[in-house]
């Protein structure tokens, strides 16, 4: 009797234990669905999942993308790369030269052996997901994931809970960077594609900068991509704090295409419009060993250029080789060294943003493109980066370190 009565306490407490426990983190304690998460089918997670299944140690794991948005609106994405790269099956264009162009005149830019290459985002999703449909360990789940429980490693939507052993989420709340204290602009650009009547392009070099159309006291510059003699992506971009009216980009493009590519003989074949948050916020602080944000909601945005493009392969190389030793995901994922360096930029940006332009030019007027490439890389050397900054004017900076530390 006594050795029953202790049966009947021991269920009794088990069972209290179970009800106090929500349907998730029941399901998180049973075997898992999936061995990794991936919340969202963007950029940041199809590079992660191209970056697991290059591991021979990771390529069987069962792997969910869950993806919220079906009609994921059409992106251009750029880098620059010394070569061939991974990618180049992928390309829309490619240039081999550059320019930069200021009041003073155009500079002709050296990047070899870089290319300066160009993806459309249909692409690079379609390629993906022919990768998806072949491979039976992944599956591609559509659906909106609406919260994680980060310590049962349970993702969930309206009528569905998904369990693995890892999850990685590219979820990103605009809200969270409203609240952050460190400093922040935002990249914001239209393009317009266009053909034109007139062989009027080089389609073997792209301009970086051209900063004679300025508009009012706000860093901006116009960015154009040849894609043949006849056809470029025409692009106005302004990083400061706010975003204008769509009418003044397109005010701003057309006043550029008849001053300085001086024709008026085109038509507008595609638009874009994008809005990229530059923060150096520690978006990072939220990872855990069995959670890790990616892409933008994860700080993977290159903070002081808005280049994500290769920084997201590059971390989710990372990340790959961390999870294929058991390493926490996060390890040693970011260049300390380059985040103070983003956060003195960003606030010189915010709080002076009429001196950006001028910044830009001199970056570009007394440094080679290698080596700007290589610092906005993060892959410089502390020498090569000490050589660089000191070709600045040094006092907007150091008013930017006094109002840091202050």
């Amino acid at each position: 009797m006594h050795s029953n009565c202790r049966r009947i306490d021991l269920d009794d407490h088990l069972l209290y234990q179970l009800l106090q426990k929500s349907p998730a983190a029941l399901k998180a304690e049973s075997k898992k669905d999936y061995d990794i998460i991936i919340v969202g089918g963007g950029l940041a997670g199809l590079q992660l999942l191209h970056a697991f299944l290059n591991k021979a140690e990771l390529s069987e794991k069962r792997i969910a993308v869950i993806e919220a948005n079906k009609d994921r609106q059409e992106k251009t994405w750029c880098f620059w790369e010394p070569g061939e790269g991974q990618w180049d099956s992928l390309l829309h264009h490619q240039w081999g030269k550059g320019n930069f162009i200021d009041d003073k005149g155009e500079l002709k830019l050296d990047i070899q052996p870089y290319r300066y290459k160009m993806i459309r985002s249909a692409d690079f999703h379609l390629h993906f997901k022919q990768k998806i449909e072949s491979l039976p360990n992944i599956s591609w789940i559509e659906d909106e994931i609406i919260d994680i429980d980060i310590k049962a490693c349970v993702a969930s939507s309206k009528d569905q809970s998904y369990t693995a052993d890892l999850i990685f989420d590219s979820r990103f709340d605009t809200k969270e960077l409203k609240k952050s204290k460190s400093p922040m602009v935002l990249q914001h650009f239209k393009g317009w594609f266009i053909e034109t009547e007139e062989e009027l392009f080089d389609s073997e070099s792209f301009t970086m900068m051209d900063f004679r159309l300025p508009f009012k006291d706000l860093c901006s510059f116009t960015y154009i991509l040849p894609i043949s003699k006849t056809s470029a992506l025409i692009e106005y971009t302004f990083f400061s704090p706010e975003v204008l009216e769509e009418e003044v980009y397109d005010k701003l493009i057309k006043e550029y295409i008849e001053k300085y590519i001086k024709t008026d003989a085109y038509r507008i074949t595609e638009t874009e419009f994008g809005v990229i948050p530059m923060s150096n916020h520690a978006f990072h602080q939220y990872n855990t060993a069995n959670y890790t944000r990616i892409g933008t909601a994860g700080g993977w945005v290159k903070a002081s250029s808005g280049y994500s493009f290769k920084h997201a392969e590059k971390k989710s190389a990372k990340i790959a080789e961390n999870v294929s030793k058991g390493l926490r995901p996060d390890k040693d994922i970011f260049n300390m060294r380059s985040r103070f360096y983003d956060r003195i930029f960003l606030n010189l940006l915010q709080n002076e943003n009429h001196l950006g332009n001028d910044i830009f030019i001199q970056m570009y007027r007394k440094n080679c493109p290698h080596a700007i490439f290589r610092f906005l890389d993060e892959e410089s050397s502390l020498f090569e980066e000490l050589s660089l900054i000191n070709r600045f004017k040094y006092a907007p900076f150091l008013r930017a370190v006094g109002r840091g530390i202050l």
